[in-house]
């Protein structure tokens, strides 16, 4: 093969380092306008590069080793098939270009960058919390947007949301600048060259909110959800449906029945009713995110740990403020009241006094009935914990300096469950009203998680 052919082939797309073998390889594989032209910068032994029906690997085609004749070549027909080369390579380019941007517009979608953003954060997106009822309530304020993580957990994922949570381990690595730009294109808005003003178009958009909005939801639900909440298992809990007052009523304990005699007619037995009212409220806070957190790749005020702070504080302080506070009853008198029978004057945390503390409560009447108002749970300041933990669970008492005993087995050990918490030493302040409660490292509760405080 002549150095003519041999240029002509590297035009063609050949390697120019390629081997005499190579090079009659990749001619074999011409089109037939590239072979006319390659021809007509051969000779006669062209033949050996192999024909359109003849074949390179005939073990009885002969070589011919004379010095080969170069014949002119029309240049008309050697420009067109560059030129024809030369748009296909085009066409090639252009055809890989498109799919790969046809891909990425498909795979970078709103939920894979919801996803994304969840990685980003530590979430696993098959975590059992996305399947949860909670997680749904708060998924579904943003419409379509994270109810997809809802739906996969719960095995009723709609079409495209499993290719979502594939495509989001794509983006789980990227930078919030990348965030901001894509958040852009997803919103159909241009994307300045300039970063400080192409993130701060990407703020104003609602993608962008709804991939930060969804992860700091998650994280706080998280956080939520994981937290050791003191008031746990001694407040009852009850679902509400809307911010209208609630009232609840109970029938308070009834006369009772009544012996019924031979052929006589059963007594009315006579019920009153008492009520307690209270209405949710919703509580929320707001976050500044800059251009100047976007470049530090920070999300600024929320820390990681800023949600299980968020979390912990709400409930227990709500709760912890109707104890400290001690308001009035319906009936005129405080929580805590002698006329209650729920309030010991000076009684410090010991044995005795819990003896006593859990009487009373297993002993309240209400009509002259028993309301099985028993103790089971032990409330402490901080201060008393240790106090507290002793008390319920040493096996033993000993050293009593009160009275004599005749056993020393301990009668509070695993009667009670102890819950302490700082709220109670060091005071709270109502979320609701934004009252502040003093609080005491004496005083303690007892509960029965039966009748108490609700929380809604």
């Amino acid at each position: 093969m002549n150095n003519s052919q041999l240029s002509l082939l590297v035009d063609f797309g050949m390697r120019p380092d390629a081997t005499d073998e190579e090079a009659a390889k990749f001619a074999r594989m011409l089109g037939d306008s590239e072979r006319a032209a390659l021809e007509q910068l051969g000779d006669d032994n062209f033949n050996r590069l192999g024909s359109a029906s003849g074949d390179l690997g005939d073990h009885n085609v002969q070589p011919v080793v004379s010095e080969p004749q170069q014949r002119p070549v029309d240049p008309y027909i050697l420009n067109q098939v560059r030129q024809e080369v030369t748009r296909s390579n085009q066409q090639t380019a252009a055809s890989r270009i498109a799919i790969h941007s046809r891909s990425h517009e498909g795979d970078c979608t709103l939920a894979a960058l919801q996803g994304g953003m969840l990685l980003r954060h530590g979430f696993t997106l098959d975590d059992e919390m996305f399947g949860r009822g909670e997680a749904a309530a708060m998924l579904r304020r943003d419409g379509v947007r994270g109810s997809w993580l809802n739906d996969i957990n719960r095995g009723r994922s709609a079409a495209g949301a499993e290719r979502d949570r594939d495509n989001a381990h794509r983006y789980g690595a990227m930078s919030l600048v990348d965030f901001c730009r894509e958040a852009l294109r997803l919103s159909a808005r241009s994307i300045p060259v300039d970063q400080d003003d192409m993130i701060r178009r990407a703020l104003s958009t609602a993608a962008l909110s709804a991939v930060f909005s969804t992860s700091i939801n998650m994280q706080i639900l998280q956080a939520y959800l994981g937290l050791e909440d003191s008031t746990r298992g001694w407040c009852s809990e009850a679902d509400v449906d809307n911010f209208k007052q609630n009232d609840r009523g109970r029938l308070t304990k009834a006369s009772g029945m009544g012996k019924l005699a031979r052929g006589g007619e059963a007594q009315q037995i006579n019920f009153g009713d008492a009520v307690e009212s209270y209405k949710i409220a919703r509580y929320a806070g707001q976050f500044t995110l800059d251009e100047q957190d976007i470049i530090d790749d920070t999300l600024g005020g929320l820390s990681e740990h800023t949600p299980r702070e968020l979390a912990a504080e709400l409930r227990p302080n709500l709760v912890y403020a109707i104890l400290l506070a001690n308001a009035n009853m319906r009936d005129g008198k405080a929580l805590f009241h002698a006329d209650h029978g729920n309030l010991e004057a000076s009684a410090a945390l010991a044995a005795l006094t819990l003896k006593t503390v859990k009487a009373n409560m297993a002993l309240q009447t209400e009509n002259g009935r028993q309301i099985a108002n028993a103790m089971r749970y032990l409330i402490v300041p901080e201060n008393l914990e240790f106090t507290a933990s002793q008390l319920v669970n040493s096996v033993e008492l000993r050293n009593q300096s009160t009275s004599s005993h005749d056993g020393t087995a301990n009668p509070h050990r695993g009667q009670f469950e102890v819950r302490h918490d700082p709220r109670l030493d060091n005071g709270v302040t109502d979320p609701d009203t934004g009252e502040t409660y003093t609080g005491s490292e004496t005083t303690w509760f007892g509960a029965s998680g039966r009748h108490g405080i609700e929380v809604g």
